[in-house]
């Protein structure tokens, strides 16, 4: 009413407002994706308040390159564009664990010809390196091996070496004072280094000292004046101890120091029991060439993921990403248990949580799977075989799911992803282990040309006996996800919340009043439209089973109902081909 009912005198009112005339109309719902997932142990002090991904080179700054949120924040906003486009994405960090995961690599071997080499791990390529031909210097390949994985920011180990016994030589110089008590530790770079004496002191001396590759990482290492005088050094990684004799050093005077190194080592740049996923390659090499690997194990203790969910509060994060291993199965109880929560009446925003694996063999695709037949919440993604981190192979195959929820909800997921490394073909599941293992609560893929693609996804429900399991199918989730948020916008719409409800029988000069046919009518109306889209079959049949009526006991509760059948997607075609025959 545009003039207020008690005005009395002479004027014309005219009100304008908007109304929006698409009665009926099914809205999709808006996609928002949660990430739990850690930071480098590097930035341990990185905050864990959730926080809006905007960039992938912003989230790289906050969590450290090479982490599982910084692989995940480059896979759902690629800097060039794609990926998960316009939906929200939100990250949760998790603290981090207890223990890293740490392996190394060990050179041997004549190679018969020159060449380029890389090392990949966790999907992530080194910058490229050489060798020359014929029996190969070990110390030489472990340092170009370190110093190319080093070179790739997103490589996700930190590189290091062992190394075998420092030695030194000091031909040539004036001064008779000795080099001893060498040592090196990571980060020291294997190779000749230079200690070179720059300014004459009585009894004393001055030295810099510069590394293998001509970089000079101290200039003022000072032996303290007087006879046998020392300079304790400790810089970069390499240690030893400068002393004075009868002969001062000169300027000049050299110490040739040579640190050989054994193997190239790699600790995960986070900590738990996830970074013992990282799997450690050598690519594109010569077969007489060896490379002993020894691959990341013992991280230890997952962070829990509490807190971070705890941080999602009333916000409808439809798709969660959970950068966990499959088998923390805290984290999935905590997750499911969470999720349940979603499902709750006066909630209404049901969520799934996909977790990436990378197994080959069908019972471990299936060794936790199968064992929670009661949770529609989590979602388990295979890579089978893989060598991406399985949280990367998540995040790739959510890209398509999402962006296909996103924009199209009556939609299978079937499609292929980008990115992904495919693992071999003889790895790969044919038809019948696919089948057993989507009955067993795990989701599938296939490779076609060497790219994966997104084949069945599905929860882990699969309740014994059930042989058509209601919430197995993540696209009929979707679906009910987005039936549920379309009754929530009409009812909680300004159309209905806080009008006056009357019989239907009741004539009525308020337009204001509700009666339960309009919510018949405005229910049928919606059903019609999510219909329409696919969403819903037999839409006929839905509504006739609408019924509407006002609470026997509270005439401030109206109570709808209806039952809908919820659309398939095509799986499975069987056609029946005869042939024959011409005989002219």
């Amino acid at each position: 009413m545009t003039v207020d009912a008690t005005a009395i005198a002479r004027t014309l009112g005219i009100g304008v407002s908007y109304k929006d005339l698409r009665s009926g109309a099914a809205a999709r719902l808006p996609q928002r994706i949660a990430v739990l997932g850690q930071g480098t142990t590097a930035l341990a002090g990185y905050s864990t308040t959730k926080w809006e991904l905007t960039t992938a080179a912003a989230a790289i700054a906050r969590y450290g390159a090479g982490s599982p949120l910084g692989l995940i924040a480059k896979a759902l906003r690629p800097a060039g564009g794609g990926g998960v486009g316009t939906i929200p994405v939100t990250l949760y960090p998790l603290a981090d664990g207890t223990t890293a995961a740490a392996g190394d690599v060990t050179p041997s071997g004549t190679a018969s010809a020159a060449g380029t080499y890389r090392s990949r791990a966790g999907g992530v390529l080194s910058a490229a390196f050489s060798i020359l031909a014929g029996a190969i210097d070990v110390s030489e390949v472990c340092k170009d091996l370190g110093q190319a994985c080093q070179a790739v920011a997103d490589f996700p180990l930190t590189i290091g070496w062992t190394y075998d016994t420092v030695t030194e030589d000091h031909a040539g110089n004036t001064g008779n004072g000795t080099l001893t008590s060498m040592s090196a530790t990571t980060p020291c770079i294997p190779g000749d280094w230079i200690l070179e004496c720059t300014a004459e002191v009585a009894n004393g001396g001055v030295f810099s000292l510069t590394d293998p590759d001509g970089t000079e990482v101290a200039d003022d290492i000072t032996i303290t004046p007087g006879p046998g005088g020392t300079a304790v050094f400790s810089e970069s990684g390499l240690g030893g101890t400068i002393t004075d004799d009868t002969e001062d050093f000169d300027i000049g005077d050299t110490f040739t120091v040579t640190v050989p190194a054994l193997t190239v080592t790699g600790t995960s740049k986070w900590k738990g029991q996830s970074a013992s996923k990282i799997v450690w390659e050598m690519i594109d090499t010569l077969e007489d060439l060896t490379w002993t690997i020894t691959q990341p194990t013992g991280g230890a203790t997952n962070p829990t993921v509490d807190a971070a969910l705890a941080q999602v509060g009333d916000v409808w994060e439809t798709l969660v990403l959970n950068a966990l291993d499959i088998e923390d199965e805290t984290a999935l109880d905590t997750i499911q248990t969470w999720g349940e929560t979603r499902w709750l009446d006066t909630v209404n925003k049901p969520c799934l949580a996909f977790t990436g694996c990378c197994y080959t063999d069908e019972d471990d695709i299936t060794a936790i799977s199968e064992t929670r037949t009661d949770d529609r919440i989590n979602v388990q993604l295979d890579g089978v075989g893989s060598p991406n981190l399985p949280c990367v192979v998540a995040a790739k195959q959510l890209v398509q799911i999402a962006t296909t929820a996103n924009n199209d909800p009556a939609m299978d997921f079937v499609g292929p992803t980008s990115g992904l490394i495919a693992g071999d073909d003889g790895d790969q599941l044919d038809f019948e282990a696919r089948d057993r293992v989507l009955k067993a609560g795990a989701s599938t893929i296939e490779v076609h040309d060497g790219v994966i693609w997104v084949s069945d996804t599905v929860t882990m429900y699969a309740p014994d006996g059930d042989d058509l399991p209601a919430y197995r199918w993540v696209d009929t989730v979707v679906k009910i996800q987005n039936v549920v948020y379309n009754i929530a916008l009409l009812f909680n719409s300004t159309d209905w919340r806080g009008h006056p409800l009357i019989a239907d029988n009741l004539p009525t000069k308020n337009a204001n009043a509700r009666k339960p046919k309009q919510a018949v009518a405005a229910l049928a109306a919606l059903i019609d439209d999510l219909g329409a889209s696919a969403l819903l079959a037999e839409t006929e049949i839905a509504k006739s089973t609408i019924v509407v009526e006002i609470d026997d006991d509270n005439p401030r509760r109206l109570n709808p109902s209806f039952t809908a059948a919820v659309s398939s997607c095509l799986g499975v075609v069987s056609v029946d081909f005869s042939f024959g025959f011409y005989f002219g």
